[in-house]
Order: structure tokens, then C-alpha cells, then sequence
């Protein structure tokens, strides 16, 4: 890992001294060493970009879930689903997808049904108008 020298010091085993403002190059555990001192703290670490990139990397991906959570959520209250607990969150989607593939097939022939109803009383409706008593009259 990387750090910046925060406050002057010698390390015990290179013999080297580290000047405030200086970046160096050490082990986590190193870090933690020189840190974990009576004498203070020393130094803080550095985020390089490849660890800055992969932090705000699994935020995003954290963000993303949490999105299609709520979503998901929103989406199984509507239909009134109850699903088993224990459930991943694939097997959440599939199951929602599922349903709401059948309630839009259930959908479509509701509303085929209720043209075809709707054809069928216009039909009706036209054919008693087609038997008025004066049609019956004129036929006789």
C-alpha cells in the first residue's frame, strides 16, 4: 500500500528516515506497526487510483442492487406475490417476470373476451333492429 509521511520518523528495521510529506511504499501490516506506536501517528494511507477505481466500482454496484431490490419489491407488491424467504435475487426476478408474463397474457384475453362480448351485443343490437314491426309488415 502507499503513504504519506505525516510526521517525521526513522523505521526500526531500514534505518531510513522518512520526512513529512513523503510518499512511501509499505506492507498493511507495516503500516499498522509504525502507526500502532505510543509516539503517535505517522502516516496515512494513500489511495492509488486502481483501489479508487474498484471502491467506487462495488459502491456503484452496491447502489445498482439496492435499485433493483426496491424495484423488485415495488414490483411483487403489485402483483401480490408471496415467495419463499431465502430466495436470491435472480430467482426474485424470475419468478416476478413470470407473473407478470402471465398476468399480461391473462390481460390480453380478458380484453380479447370483451371485444369479442362487445362485437357480439352490437351484432345483436343490429339484428333486432333489422326485425322492427314495420320490416315484418312489408315481408308479410
Amino acid at each position: 500500500m502507499k503513504a504519506k509521511v505525516i510526521k517525521r520518523f526513522e523505521d526500526k528495521y531500514t534505518k531510513a528516515i522518512h520526512v513529512e510529506g513523503e510518499d512511501i511504499t509499505i506492507s498493511n501490516e507495516r503500516f499498522e506497526e509504525i502507526n500502532s506506536t505510543s509516539l503517535g501517528i505517522f502516516l496515512e494511507p494513500i489511495e492509488d487510483e486502481e483501489e479508487k477505481l474498484a471502491k467506487e466500482k462495488a459502491e456503484k454496484q452496491k447502489e445498482a442492487e439496492a435499485k433493483l431490490k426496491a424495484e423488485l419489491y415495488a414490483r411483487v407488491e403489485k402483483l401480490q406475490l408471496e415467495l419463499p424467504d431465502g430466495l436470491t435475487i435472480k430467482q426474485v426476478q424470475e419468478a416476478v417476470e413470470e407473473a407478470e408474463a402471465k398476468a399480461r397474457v391473462l390481460a390480453e384475453k380478458e380484453a380479447e373476451e370483451a371485444k369479442a362480448k362487445a362485437k357480439e351485443e352490437a351484432r345483436v343490437k343490429k339484428k333486432k333492429r333489422g326485425l322492427s314491426p314495420r320490416k315484418i309488415k312489408r315481408k308479410s
